[in-house]
């Protein structure tokens, strides 16, 4: 390609922007979702959602756009939502470890602790490692830590980190 060419795409892309992907329809999925990862990773969490909700209405078997849907929700805190989406994922892959886990922390933020329990064994079945990592003692603890700071007064965060601190015991 010349350099006049060159010139004319950068043009382009410059004038599209990459984050209007969004905006149009025809964008295929994979794109959709490529730009919701994009806002994703820089905390724009309403235009991540909306790529990735797009991208999974035009491809509704796609569990990658459907559990992606689920963690930007996850985000902002829109749980009961996020609930949603990932039993549509799980019914996608009943074996998918991200799904999983996400479901996990989604039941444990609806206080539905039993459920986030065996979302949390169907997950380190699917995939140990990816679990052992989500799931690191130190990384749960400062997540309980950051919902006492918000719930003080939430008796069931407390005493969970109480017994993680307790390496396991109660007492």
């Amino acid at each position: 390609m010349n350099r006049a060419g060159i010139i004319i795409m950068v043009l382009i892309l410059c004038r599209t922007g990459a984050g209007s992907l969004e905006k149009n329809a025809e964008a295929p999925p994979a794109a959709l979702n490529k730009s919701g990862l994009d806002y994703l990773n820089r905390g724009e969490y309403e235009k991540a959602e909306s790529c990735f909700k797009k991208a999974a209405s035009m491809d509704r078997g796609n569990k990658y756009y459907c559990n992606n849907l689920a963690a930007s929700c996850m985000r902002q805190g829109k749980f009961n939502e996020a609930y949603g989406y990932l039993s549509r994922c799980i019914a996608l892959d009943v074996n998918y470890a991200r799904a999983l886990s996400n479901m996990a922390v989604t039941a444990f933020r609806l206080h539905k602790y039993r459920e986030s329990y065996d979302y949390y064994l169907r997950s380190i079945s699917a995939d140990s490692g990816y679990t052992a990592v989500r799931f690191e003692k130190g990384r749960v603890m400062a997540m309980l830590r950051e919902l006492l700071k918000d719930n003080p007064e939430n008796s069931e965060y407390r005493d969970l980190l109480i017994i993680l601190e307790n390496g396991g015991r109660a007492d």
